[in-house]
């Protein structure tokens, strides 16, 4: 089967999120094209990757350019934390895992883990996050946590499956 480039985006950032070692949160299941779940039958932590409609920007040389939005929207249990504080640990590692985190290699060098790649997408964009529903007082003890970034990549126009002019 052959997929789109936006096909392609979208796995290559589910492979991210799937290969991500999250400190804040242990772990996660992680899902895609889902938001509604019962956290007593699937209990958190859960990662939604929600990629949302396209805008198509004009562009020159027979090239359609886009912009893909993407939530990516984290349910964790907050059990003793302080919910502020696990939200913004969690909120500082979705946006790491989207664009990348310095570590520091063996040789003592930087490397960067993690980060969307250029191969099929032109560039990543933050555009809103933080922490979207604390606890409430019927003690829901779930915290949601959500970015959402726009993701911009070039198709040949008229044909999702090449970006070769």
């Amino acid at each position: 089967m052959e997929y789109t480039i936006r096909e392609k985006i979208i796995k290559e950032l589910y492979d991210l999120y799937d290969e991500f070692v999250f400190e804040s949160i242990s772990d996660p299941t992680l899902h895609r094209g889902r938001q509604i779940f019962d956290v007593n039958i699937e209990p958190p932590p859960i990662i939604a990757i929600l990629p949302r409609i396209e805008e198509g920007i004009p562009a020159d040389y027979g090239m359609q350019d886009l912009k893909m939005p993407v939530d990516i929207i984290c349910l964790a249990q907050i059990g003793e934390e302080n919910p502020s504080e696990l939200g913004e640990a969690i909120l500082g590692e979705l946006i790491a895992c989207a664009f990348g985190k310095e570590t520091e290699g063996a040789d003592g060098r930087p490397e960067k883990y993690g980060g969307l790649t250029d191969t099929y997408a032109d560039s990543i964009m933050y555009r809103t996050g933080g922490i979207d529903a604390y606890p409430d007082e019927l003690g829901q003890q779930v915290l949601h946590v959500g970015i959402t970034v726009d993701i911009r990549y070039q198709i040949k126009a008229g044909n999702p499956y090449s970006q070769e002019d």
